[in-house]
């Protein structure tokens, strides 16, 4: 809101024709648009969440990177094991460990690759449009390099089984709005660049109304 501080981030694949491109969206959720962007850039719920359409409880294991924090955003590599969600019903598919990244180039958007150098490879150009504090809409922008068979609607249509999980994890969540207080909430080592990205809002001035100031110091 108000001027700018940056241009828009970039979307490398919106101008690659190797990609398909698809729009997803918008999701209403009612929910903080941090508390929706922290849910996205949390790869330990992929297993849980998701069971049996990317991922499987079977192999909940996410092998954490380098996360890279700077004035200008966040960067973090790891791995999770993918289940091929173009096989339907088949708790028992291979699995395969793909290494990912997110990168937050600006407190609302989110650049995510999934699969990084494999024939899996997807990407993501994740934007939340904040409507109030307690209310958000959520694009997601796909660029695609698999699947030729799948339509785009079959492909919306998984995309929406995906966004109603997640809307029903994220507005359960209380307090209703994170706090930089970390004795508020219970933090565990997989939520690193949850806590990171609280630690740069707040580098950066961009504070809500709900969020509490209080041991501020503590976000590492």
């Amino acid at each position: 809101m108000g001027t700018p501080k940056r241009d828009i981030p970039h979307f490398p694949q919106w101008e690659d024709s190797a990609f398909r491109k698809i729009l997803s969206g918008p999701y209403r959720i009612q929910a903080s648009p941090f508390r929706v962007l922290e849910n996205f850039i949390d790869p330990a719920h992929f297993p849980f969440a998701h069971h049996g359409i990317f991922a499987t409880s079977n192999h909940p294991e996410i092998i954490f990177g380098e996360l890279k924090a700077s004035s200008s955003g966040i960067c973090l590599d790891f791995k999770f094991w993918f289940k091929d969600f173009l096989v339907e019903n088949n708790e028992d598919a291979v699995v395969t460990l793909l290494p990912c990244r997110y990168e937050i180039f600006h407190p609302l958007v989110v650049y995510f690759q999934n699969g990084i150098g494999t024939n899996d490879y997807l990407s993501i150009y994740c934007a939340i449009t904040p409507i109030d504090e307690n209310e958000s809409q959520l694009w997601l922008l796909f660029g695609v390099m698999f699947g030729e068979d799948v339509t785009d609607a079959s492909f919306l249509e998984l995309q929406a089984t995906i966004s109603e999980q997640d809307a029903r994890i994220i507005e359960s969540q209380r307090p209703q709005h994170f706090s930089l207080d970390s004795q508020k909430e219970i933090h565990l080592p997989s939520d690193r660049l949850s806590l990171a990205y609280r630690k740069w809002l707040f580098e950066q001035g961009i504070l809500n109304s709900k969020v509490q100031l209080n041991n501020a110091t503590e976000v590492a």
